[in-house]
């Protein structure tokens, strides 16, 4: 699922963008979940992790810049797109790794462009590598040839792949940031699952190609079957 977040002191302008979204999203086959927060100082008290954040520049009393300022000290890649009146922030916003620009009044066109630039960096992700932390080094791995990742007993994450395995320093939420939500599905609190190589499901279970089996959340057992719909849907 693709979680999107909106931070607009206006509330015409957060309604607008959601009407675009819901529009855009009625003819592509990814589930979507849209959070709008009316200033910058909520979005930051959010405990939630976003793919895609809309951030309006002339906010009060904290801008988007500066906004975006503290998410940067949080959170290095997620895209921000800005929304602004004014081409004078542009510059400016660039500092701070902008995705994106949306000029207001907004047209719907500019809102799918920007759409359609995410899901083609999104695609082109796929099979990226990722960096993790061992207790002797930093290990850089092909992200498409990892099965899964796993909290053990002892709450060590390990690194399952096809000829060797690693247990690494990071939690599962900086490595679920790491990752492409459309190939990567988070579907218990322990593990995080490589749709690539999921063969079947029974019940509660998930049977991967290496012959293991890995827990659903009950909870989240129909986001799971809807995030793998998506990635076959996306990957024929």
């Amino acid at each position: 699922m693709i979680k999107i977040a909106i931070a607009d002191d206006e509330q015409s302008v957060r309604e607008r963008i959601m009407l675009y979204l819901s529009k855009y999203f009625d003819i592509k086959p990814y589930k979507y979940e849209v959070v709008p927060f009316s200033s910058g100082e909520k979005l930051l008290a959010s405990e939630m992790n976003f793919d895609l954040i809309f951030l309006d520049v002339e906010m009060e009393p904290l801008n988007g810049i500066e906004t975006a300022i503290k998410i940067r000290k949080k959170d290095l890649t997620v895209p921000i797109v800005y929304v602004t009146s004014y081409s004078k922030y542009w510059r400016t916003a660039y500092k701070v790794h902008a995705f994106g620009f949306l000029e207001k009044p907004l047209e719907v066109n500019d809102l799918f462009n920007v759409m359609n630039d995410f899901f083609e960096i999104q695609s082109n992700q796929t099979g990226n590598s990722i960096s993790l932390r061992t207790d002797e080094e930093t290990i850089v791995l092909d992200s498409d040839s990892i099965y899964y990742f796993l909290i053990g007993k002892n709450r060590t994450c390990t690194v399952f792949m096809e000829n060797k395995n690693y247990i690494v320093k990071e939690n599962l939420n900086s490595i679920y940031d790491q990752l492409d939500k459309i190939q990567f599905y988070r579907a218990h609190r322990c593990c995080i699952i490589n749709l690539k190589y999921v063969v079947k499901i029974n019940g509660f279970d998930v049977y991967m190609s290496n012959g293991d089996i890995l827990p659903i959340a009950q909870k989240r057992k129909k986001e799971f079957f809807e995030a793998l719909h998506v990635y076959i849907h996306t990957h024929k």
